[in-house]
């Protein structure tokens, strides 16, 4: 059975102003993972902007009949003192490591599933999904089929009269600057965005209708060669810093409605196995 010394790691949207970003396991989660009762773990959080760690922390997790003995590993941190949110400059982003120290290893490589929250004094609280970096088998077999990266969200709106937009918040997590198409339903044409390496962007969906335009209501597609991170961010016209909701995107799968039984069944062999999800 294939085993791994650490966990794929994760990518969460930096908190907005005004914010503080909460992150806390479920350490029995992990546990349950480790392939001896005994073991050591080690849980990373950096704050990234560029080439700079804005923030760190590390914990060191002791587990004992696959039960963490030491303290929940909580991390918090507030927004950059540098408001980058509304300016619409480059963001930064939280990414996690989990790993095994010394003897052990992990029985898959997917983290378990959790929320961030979100919460500040004078904002709405609001839980949000964490990305995986790399190893999305969807993306994977994305580039497979199409060579090509496709995301999207099916209900967004924009309404200026009654203060309401949304931004597609993008992160690149990799070394490499990331081009990629923003598409909105009923709109002719792509926009075209650069995404700066190790770099978060918030693109505000208002900015595409001119002041003055009717609602818009409809599904929107961010496409390119190179995968980046997609969340929708539903938020105030006036001040993109009141955030209602952080959400995920969701990937085009492009895949059959039927399939024969043969490779159903691999599947299931695999995911079983610890190479599937």
């Amino acid at each position: 059975m294939p085993s791994w010394k650490y966990l794929l790691p994760l990518v969460s949207v930096c908190p907005p102003p005004g914010y503080r970003l909460i992150q806390s396991f479920n350490l029995d989660d992990i546990g349950v993972l480790l392939d001896r009762p005994k073991a050591t773990v080690r849980m990373t959080r950096t704050l990234v902007l560029g080439e700079a760690e804005l923030a760190s922390q590390g914990d060191v997790l002791a587990f004992d009949d696959r039960r963490c003995a030491s303290a929940a590993a909580r991390f918090e941190i507030d927004a950059p003192a540098e408001d980058r949110w509304r300016e619409g400059t480059p963001l930064a982003y939280l990414e996690t490591h989990i790993a095994i120290e010394g003897e052990g290893e992990f029985s898959g490589q997917f983290p378990p599933d959790f929320y961030t929250i979100y919460a500040g004094p004078e904002r709405k609280s609001f839980f949000s999904d964490n990305a995986l970096k790399y190893g999305n088998t969807t993306t994977i077999h994305q580039m497979q089929a199409f060579g090509a990266w496709v995301e999207g969200y099916p209900t967004c709106m924009v309404d200026r009269a009654r203060d309401i937009d949304e931004s597609v918040v993008l992160i690149n997590p990799f070394l490499r600057p990331a081009v990629v198409d923003l598409t909105l339903e009923g709109i002719d044409g792509k926009k075209r965005f650069k995404i700066d390496a190790q770099a978060g962007r918030r693109i505000s969906l208002a900015e595409a209708f001119e002041i003055g335009s009717p609602p818009w209501f409809g599904q929107v597609y961010v496409s390119g060669p190179n995968r980046v991170v997609m969340y929708v961010a539903k938020h105030s016209a006036a001040d993109p810093a009141h955030v209602t909701t952080l959400e995920h995107s969701n990937p085009y799968r492009g895949e059959p409605t039927h399939i024969p039984v043969t490779r159903l069944l691999r599947r299931k062999i695999g995911t079983a196995l610890g190479v599937g999800r």
